[in-house]
């Protein structure tokens, strides 16, 4: 573990997030970080325990530690010490250490905000199903903060190829029982893009049924009783309500 010590040089951003103090701990090895960076990475921050706080009752106080590596090949040495196949990805959360590992891509600020919605989902809701679980992740990675605010611009092919799934009676249910493993085994745009179809579909058509849905999740119910319970009209009407919304959307 000698490169754990190495590697751990932090700096600390403390900013004030609503009615508490959330620490934000960057841990850079052979990278450099700019402000340009970090402000959409607080706004990201800002936006999702506000999110999730509001869901679990202001009880989102923890620390979020990032690790950013510059080199591909320190990323991988680092995540064998977790992992014991090569990473197939730029980052995860490390739910050893409670932290957020990443290689600084391009695109690592999107990749932060998805794992950040991990490392506070994965506590807060353990029981969270696949599709919940990373459709919320992929939800949050593809907000973009602009000079005008905050902008939901998914790209043309990910609404297309969405409205095709509901074309074809994709079994959304199904997709909703599914464990993270069966989950995993499916083709991404049945997992991760239609995931994200379901949670963004929800956030935009009833946030508070589905701040509700989610809860509900959390204690225990499933994902179709859930929405039974909580979308006004049960699953057919938010069915018909999702169909809708996507083909309304569609080139």
């Amino acid at each position: 573990m000698k490169l754990i010590n190495k590697i751990f040089i932090l700096f600390f951003l403390l900013f004030p997030i609503s009615i508490y103090a959330q620490n934000l701990q960057v841990g850079l090895y052979k990278v450099k970080i700019s402000q340009e960076e970090l402000s959409p990475m607080k706004q990201g921050l800002y936006l999702q325990i506000s999110f999730y706080n509001r869901l679990f009752n202001d009880t989102v106080h923890q620390n979020i530690k990032v690790r950013l590596f510059g080199r591909e090949s320190d990323y991988i040495k680092y995540t064998k010490l977790y992992h014991k196949h090569r990473p197939h990805s730029h980052a995860f959360y490390n739910s050893e250490l409670d932290e957020i590992v990443i290689l600084k891509t391009p695109n690592f600020i999107e990749t932060f905000f998805h794992e950040l919605s991990h490392s506070v989902l994965e506590k807060k809701c353990p029981l969270a199903p696949a599709w919940l679980n990373e459709g919320l992740a992929e939800f949050f990675e593809h907000l973009k903060f602009t000079g005008q605010g905050l902008s939901n611009q998914p790209s043309s092919q990910r609404i297309n190829t969405i409205a095709t799934l509901l074309r074809r009676k994709y079994n959304i249910p199904k997709l909703m029982s599914l464990s993270l493993r069966d989950w995993q085994a499916l083709p991404q745009d049945e997992s991760y893009r239609l995931s994200w179809g379901l949670v963004n579909a929800l956030y935009y058509l009833n946030i508070d049924a589905f701040r509700e849905i989610i809860k509900s999740i959390c204690n225990g119910d499933s994902s179709m009783t859930a929405i039974e319970k909580h979308y006004p009209g049960g699953y057919q009407e938010f069915y018909k309500q999702l169909k809708k919304y996507y083909y309304n959307l569609e080139d």
